[in-house]
């Protein structure tokens, strides 16, 4: 009834539980160490399913085709074989190496980024894919930024519309011509419906 000591656990040297998690419906404890591994401590009687099951199941009867081919023809390296008698297939040759450097799939070598015009993907050289490209011709590339806003320059000193400072008066000038007649909001029609 009172918090007693029941029972004490001593674990590996240098092991230290770090976290303790109880659960109530399995009536299991887990306990987090140090070295990162788990202990899952139960009662054969009392819990429920959690580490029992893994209990109840019976260790799996090897079988032939468990075990893999090399441990049922085990593969035997004689030194100073003949040459005849001798494996290609262990080792390599430089050449055939050599070779799969150069295959950009064997080595998974990303592909080279993109030099020049292109855009969404890389450039093909299908007869369609130059007739759209020429048709629909970005010009914004080729051309510099800093020519381009010269070029209204001159428009903007001549025909300040777009580029003034407007003062209040010539906002008030503009709404005045362009709103001659105020238009205001009517609650009425709203309160009607």
């Amino acid at each position: 009834d009172g918090l007693d000591v029941e029972k004490s656990l001593d674990f590996a040297p240098g092991e230290s539980v770090v976290r303790v998690v109880w659960h109530p419906k399995i009536n299991q404890i887990v306990c987090g160490l140090s070295t990162g591994s788990i202990r899952l401590l139960y009662s054969p009687t009392t819990s429920l399913n959690g580490a029992k099951l893994l209990l109840n199941k019976s260790r799996k009867k090897a079988t032939i085709e468990s075990y893999s081919d090399s441990m049922l023809q085990p593969h035997i390296i004689t030194p100073h074989a003949l040459p005849m008698f001798r494996d290609d297939l262990d080792r390599p040759t430089k050449r055939k190496r050599e070779k799969e450097r150069d295959d950009p799939r064997k080595t998974r070598k990303p592909m080279p980024p993109l030099h020049g015009p292109g855009k969404g993907g890389r450039v093909g050289a299908s007869a369609t894919q130059h007739v759209v490209q020429n048709l629909v011709r970005d010009s914004t590339r080729d051309e510099d930024p800093r020519e381009a806003l010269l070029k209204y320059a001159n428009l903007a000193e001549t025909d300040p519309k777009w580029t003034a400072v407007l003062t209040i008066r010539d906002q008030i000038a503009a709404w005045r011509i362009n709103q001659p007649n105020p238009v205001f909001h009517n609650e009425e029609e709203e309160e009607e419906e």
